[in-house]
């Protein structure tokens, strides 16, 4: 199950952005981002999604669980490729779980596919049947699964490899991960980056990931074009060229992605530890990127043998699921895939880790703000009798605010900030069971060691309730059916299942959860939860230096069609505005309501007031308590999460179309009855006051944050959303009360509803509960926009890391100014994909960063443009350099026509896959009433960026990308 598999230590995927065609940047350029993910999140980059997920906040960018309704965020739009993580403040939740060619002609193929994805979006069509899973093995050894899903004009196609860390030995650690970017250098047929240009100029996306088992990569991209794909990924399986001059770059690039993920990365670090101090003897215990001596020390004939051992069909597996024939697409699978040669098996992995003898225990010592705690148990993996009751242990310990181990640490006895546990059964070997948790100011780790251990006893002492195993049950079997509503997760989990012993296991492993009983719980948690058979890490602080130097002045400059609207619309008699879209396929339902209430009308001595506000709307109303609530919605495995962003509030609901009316009841409650007990208040500051001090520790963050108090010095977008520590300890109960009174009503709602109902349906069920909310006497309040160009200034704060965080912006123009278009066609030239202009002058050509990148972020007061990158300190002066050389290049220099075909081409032809689940049209209808763009937006968007031409990017470019109007923040170690 994908919810399953997403529970994994950081230590146990690795994800490149080799092509990133898609990153965080340009994922900023969607309108649809800018409600309720205006700022990136804090996270915490212990727990990264294993395989199935790992671009989540790429491919299904607003979609996701209650996670994503942080406590806490930074004030800027976008991160620099911000980590996708597990948050620091809230509990998972169930739903989480070639050839060269021509362009195609932007203005026609590709506007005809978004018109028919948008009039496919409006109709009102029956349920397609279910089709069968087309499986068979080539005469060569590849296996192929196929499944064709016609709701929409698109495909994922996803070659997964069987090696991964567990087939590396010790000395030679990261040669997978390190292999998987080399994949995108190029063939005898393309040369290096081609892949990801021919993908993005068809409108796809591509990337690839490892982890401790698998290899995985994956194109999503409309049908059409998936006999290219299928061309592009035959050719690189047997002819990649490893170019001795691209490997030495490379090998920067992933010594940069290292030292990111790891040395600057408390969680990460520990992360790391624990595992090369649980296993002794198997592979698992090295780090998928590797060490760090290993990866300066390897050689490309290392990498090549390696690459010819392992890329075999025979050890291959290529799953497609979408808009095909699937008779004519294993046709051309074979045609392409059937005449490269069987090569030899790869040697098998025998390693056994002996059974541990005793407790291992370390504790390390990191730059940081606030201790974590880990506990790991060597656990079986699906081969095992006991998996299914490990998983529905490890759903009832961890999944959701009615989890045991939130509801005590958490909610109940206020210990921890953040507390969870992680099972991965699909793992191809015996694995970890993990518990982890980090205390709030003033808890002690040695006090939370001692409760994570005491909630591992309880499962071994006393049976879980009927309650709690049914609830877990309905969680792993509803996250099944969410996950139908995407082809990419479709085509991720027919992969996993097929990789551990068959597609079809996925059927057999939900028998196997029902017939789990509270005594196999109980005996599991007897035998696995040894204490011989546990790791303990924990991270103690070291102090943080924070220097911040603030220069005013300016800084010096570089050297010289018509598919008819979305959904219906219509506006109930209290001024709440009613969107709905009929998506019969599955039976989900997906619900948003959005209120303008967001940070921009904190009071300017309340900043944090209403990040307040919105997470204290579940968390009690008059007719439940907030645990009430989390255990009835998360009985049925459906999520509801509030949380507040800068332009407002915003209350989401996804449940399978059964448990709809439970679902809009709390929904009604959550929203009409809150109730704002003072205790939960007092919670809610508590963790928010400590993680804003943790948010300390993540240099993205702390860079957002400055950059947005120099973008927007006068407004309030230049406030973080969650405050200050002095600023959220100053909120009480009475600011709570006044500032839902005067800012949550229904004339400045929009609910949008989205899924498995139709109009007249959604029309009574939101009128029965919403129709009687009386609108306020007095007008909303006024908010300003943010006007005018500060002075460009620079802020550095310091902190002793291996690499620097910068970042450049200025504020920009909002999506109705008709140069929004060519300033995002721009941004997309200059750092929006792995062509752009920065990810190859300074990643590829020089190898100088992991992470760069150019973003505009939408937002109805005030939209910012904002470069940024990532480097080792030493460079920082020349990365600076060429990014500012590049800004000012693009102002002064018309792009060039391939450029602008690939960047209109990938920004039209990438646009179906905003939409292509139930919860993504649902933010997206909000996002596009809110921002007034209109039902037709889609249409326009393409006519819009169809139109752009080379002297209208040079126009902008050279108003907004001026160097000398952009204000700069960098964190690091300034020092040097």
């Amino acid at each position: 199950m994908v919810r399953a598999v997403m529970r994994s230590p950081l230590s146990r995927v690795t994800w490149s952005d080799a092509a990133p065609s898609t990153t965080w940047a340009l994922v900023s350029t969607c309108p649809s981002l800018s409600m309720m993910t205006p700022e990136p999140m804090i996270v915490s980059n212990r727990r990264w999604g294993l395989a199935l997920l790992i671009f989540i906040a790429w491919i299904d960018t607003t979609e996701g669980d209650t996670r994503s309704k942080r406590l806490v965020s930074d004030s800027l739009h976008v991160s620099a490729r911000a980590v996708a993580g597990r948050s620091t403040s809230q509990p998972r939740t169930t739903a989480t779980r070639m050839k060269r060619i021509i362009p195609v002609p932007y203005n026609r193929s590709v506007a005809r596919i978004l018109s028919a994805f948008v009039l496919m979006l409006a109709a009102v069509t029956a349920a397609p049947a279910a089709e069968p899973v087309v499986a068979t093995t080539l005469p060569n050894g590849l296996r192929v699964l196929l499944l064709e899903d016609h709701r929409s004009p698109l495909v994922s196609f996803q070659v997964w490899y069987r090696v991964g860390s567990r087939n590396e030995s010790r000395g030679a650690t990261g040669l997978a991960h390190f292999l998987e970017h080399m994949m995108f250098k190029g063939t005898a047929k393309h040369g290096p980056r081609e892949f990801a240009r021919l993908v993005e100029e068809n409108g796809g996306r591509d990337n690839a990931f490892t982890t401790q088992d698998v290899t995985s990569y994956f194109v999503d991209i409309a049908s059409k074009h998936l006999d290219l794909v299928v061309d592009l990924e035959a050719d690189r399986l047997q002819n990649l060229l490893l170019d001795p001059k691209e490997f030495e770059s490379e090998r920067q690039v992933v010594i940069e992605e290292r030292r990111m993920r790891t040395e600057d990365s408390p969680a990460g670090f520990l992360g790391e530890e624990i595992n090369s101090l649980a296993f002794k003897a198997h592979p698992y215990g090295a780090p998928i990127i590797g060490w760090m001596d290993d990866i300066k020390r390897v050689t490309i004939d290392e990498l090549r043998a390696f690459y010819k051992t392992y890329y075999v069909p025979n050890n291959a597996l290529v799953v497609a699921v979408g808009d095909f024939d699937a008779t004519r697409l294993l046709a051309r699978i074979t045609g392409e895939f059937g005449k490269i040669p069987r090569g030899p098996d790869p040697p098998p992995v025998t390693t056994v880790e002996p059974p541990p003898s005793g407790e291992r225990r370390t504790v390390v010592r990191k730059q940081a703000q606030l201790p974590i705690v880990e506990i790991a148990y060597h656990v079986p993996n699906y081969r095992s009798d006991d998996a299914a009751a490990l998983d529905l242990l490890s759903s009832i310990l961890a999944v959701g605010r009615a989890s045991r181990i939130y509801r005590h640490l958490v909610h109940e006895r206020q210990l921890a900030l953040d507390a969870g546990g992680d099972y991965s059964y699909l793992a191809f070997d015996p694995n970890l069971f993990w518990f982890w948790a980090t205390p709030l100011p003033g808890q002690t780790p040695e006090a939370l060691e001692k409760e994570l251990l005491a909630e591992a006893d309880r499962f071994r002492q006393e049976p879980v309730t009927d309650e709690e195993l049914a609830r877990a049950r309905n969680q792993i079997e509803a996250a099944f059916v969410f996950q139908q509503d995407s082809v990419h997760r479709r085509a991720s989990l027919l992969a996993r299942f097929e990789l551990i012993g068959g597609y079809a296991l996925e059927d057999t492993y939900l028998s196997r959860i029902r017939a789990v009983t509270a005594a196999d719980i109980t005996r599991v948690a007897r035998r696995w939860f040894d204490e011989n058979k546990k790791s303990v890490g924990i991270l103690l602080p070291l102090p943080c230096l924070l220097l911040i130097v603030m220069i005013i002045a300016p800084m010096p400059g570089p050297a010289p069609l018509a598919a008819g609207p979305i959904a219906h619309r219509e506006v109930l008699p209290n001024g709440m505005i009613l969107l709905v879209a009929e998506r019969p396929a599955v039976p989900i339902v997906a619900v948003r309501l959005f209120t303008r209430g967001g940070s921009v009308l904190d009071p300017p001595d309340r900043a944090g007031l209403a990040n307040v506000v919105g997470g204290l709307l579940t968390r009690g109303t008059a007719k439940r308590s907030g645990p009430e609530l989390d255990s009835a919605i998360e009985f049925v495995g459906g999520s509801l999460g509030a949380g507040a962003g800068r332009d407002g509030m915003q209350v989401s609901l996804s449940v399978l179309k059964k448990d709809l009316t439970l679902g809009l009841d709390l929904m009604g409650e959550v929203v009409l009855s809150p109730t704002f007990p003072a205790d939960e208040l007092t919670r809610r500051i508590t963790k928010i006051r400590a993680a804003i001090k943790q948010s300390e520790q993540d240099p993205q963050g702390v860079a957002g944050r400055a950059l947005a108090r120099l973008m927007f010095p006068q407004h309030p977008y230049g406030a973080p959303v969650a405050g200050t520590q002095e600023s959220v300890a100053r909120i009480t109960r009475d600011d709570v009360l006044k500032f839902y009174r005067d800012n949550v009503r229904p004339d400045t709602s929009i609910v949008a509803v989205v899924g498995a109902v139709t109009v007249d349906e959604a029309r009574r069920e939101i009128v029965a509960r919403f129709g009687g909310w009386a609108r306020p006497s007095l007008s909303p309040p006024a908010i300003p926009s943010a006007t005018g160009l500060p002075p460009a200034r620079t802020e550095s704060v310091k902190r002793e890391l291996t690499q620097t965080t910068m970042m450049l912006g200025r504020p920009a123009i909002r999506q109705t100014d008709p140069d929004y278009f060519p300033l995002g066609v721009a941004s997309y030239v200059l750092g929006g994909g792995s062509t752009s202009r920065l990810y190859t002058r300074v990643r590829e050509q020089s190898g100088l960063a992991y992470s760069v990148y150019s973003a505009l972020a939408p937002a109805k007061y005030g939209a910012s443009v904002v470069v940024g990158a990532q480097t080792r300190t030493a460079e920082v002066g020349k990365v600076l350099d060429l990014i500012r050389a590049e800004m000012s290049r693009i102002g002064r220099e018309p792009v060039t026509d391939h450029e602008l075909e690939l960047a209109k081409s990938y920004l039209i032809g990438s646009f179906p896959m905003r939409l292509d689940t139930s919860r993504k049209v649902a933010d997206f209808l909000v996002a596009i009433e809110e921002q007034g763009l209109g039902l037709d937006y889609a249409d326009r968007y393409v006519e819009r960026i169809g139109r752009v031409t080379a002297a209208d990017v040079q126009r902008v470019a050279a108003r907004y990308f001026a160097p000398d109007a952009f204000s700069q923040v960098v964190v690091g170690d300034v020092s040097q």
